[in-house]
């Protein structure tokens, strides 16, 4: 996220004000008719993000008032949600684990330290693959470099030290399961809360740390300063939604909706990043300063962030994880919990029926939307 960006939201958005707000990702609903009962007020679902704000992150984009109200019809009506950002998701598996929370974003190792702990009631399920990893032409950017630094390749990591948002950050395992991947001990990784933006830019220029670890919007962000790097990232889904199976059990139709908005406000996004960074703006504050210059900006972060979800010409299902990729996930991301493809299996931890229906959706309502934007 950009500095400004930065500044408003901390100056705007305490992560409490953000709680108690109700919109978000699994808050937009996708509209449609509701086949589950109906009830006499709305179901309130608990739900933590991965870390971030800002229009660089999913989270942010997703719950603008204008998707809300032109496309994600059953908010308010059929469901109401907390929202709680938090550090990372370590944190928010522990939330998940707590009982603080029904729904998650998790890191892959964060996930497989929560099966490895067996620290949720009645065990967890992943409900949708988030990001495309480990499929040609997506990439997270787990760390990235200066174009001049001798760091080549993630061998080269071996003694160096790597600047993070917070040692809560889901990149800190990502950043070891790569190293580990790569032959070298995460322990020879050292790892510096250098915090975000401007602060994280001067870190690694002044050679306080060696390498950045951050998720893809924020390089963008630190992009639009004027920096190129050169970018590496694992082979491997880096992040699933992640909900109780207590909920799923109970509100399986609900999952289904929250899961199909998220799809609907992606493709929205990546349509028109132009009309999501001005209804960001109309939903929070204007830009101060040059406003063509922070547009630029923004849709730039969009833009970057929307490349790693399913593209509108993949011909993959949204949210898709094979089992090809839950092997690939369990041997990145496993060792460090003991855990291994062959005692982990996959049926037991993501059901493809749930991707079935949430692909039955209707794109073309994001679609539509998306035109209409173009002329705010």
């Amino acid at each position: 996220m950009t500095p400004r960006i930065s500044e408003l939201m901390a100056a705007q958005l305490s992560r409490r004000g953000l709680l108690r707000a109700g919109t978000t990702v699994i808050g937009g609903m996708a509209a449609g008719s509701w086949v589950s009962s109906v009830r006499s007020a709305p179901l309130n679902i608990r739900y933590a993000t991965g870390g971030g704000i800002g229009p660089n992150e999913m989270e942010t984009v997703i719950w603008l008032d204008y998707l809300k109200t032109n496309v994600l019809k059953n908010y308010g009506k059929v469901y109401t949600l907390d929202m709680t950002f938090t550090r990372g998701s370590p944190e928010a598996a522990q939330l998940l684990a707590a009982g603080q929370v029904e729904i998650a974003t998790l890191s892959s190792p964060a996930f497989a330290a929560t099966v490895a702990k067996d620290a949720v009631p009645d065990g967890i399920s992943i409900i949708s693959d988030i990001y495309q990893d480990g499929h040609q032409g997506y990439a997270t950017n787990t760390f990235f470099v200066l174009k001049d630094s001798p760091i080549k390749t993630v061998a080269d990591l071996k003694g160096k030290s790597v600047g993070v948002l917070s040692l809560a950050a889901g990149t800190v395992p990502t950043v070891k399961a790569m190293a580990r991947e790569a032959g070298i001990d995460p322990a020879s990784v050292q790892f510096v809360a250098v915090g975000a933006d401007a602060a994280a830019l001067v870190a690694l220029k002044s050679a306080r740390v060696d390498a950045l670890s951050f998720f893809i919007g924020s390089v963008a962000g630190l992009e639009n300063l004027g920096m190129k790097f050169r970018a590496f990232a694992p082979e491997v889904s880096s992040g699933v939604f992640v909900t109780s199976n207590a909920l799923l059990a109970k509100n399986r139709d609900l999952v289904v909706r929250g899961l199909q908005g998220i799809a609907l406000s992606t493709r929205f996004a990546q349509l028109n990043p132009a009309a999501a960074a001005r209804n960001y703006y109309a939903m929070f504050q204007q830009p101060t300063g040059d406003r063509d210059l922070a547009l630029r900006n923004d849709v730039h972060t969009i833009e970057k962030t929307m490349t790693i979800f399913k593209q509108p010409d993949d011909g993959r299902r949204w949210g898709e994880l094979t089992q090809a990729d839950w092997n690939k996930l369990i041997a990145f991301a496993g060792p460090e919990f003991g855990l291994k493809p062959d005692d982990t299996r996959y049926a037991d931890f993501f059901n493809g029926d749930l991707i079935a229906d949430v692909n039955k959706v209707d794109m073309t309502l994001a679609e539509t939307a998306a035109k209409t934007a173009s002329a705010l």
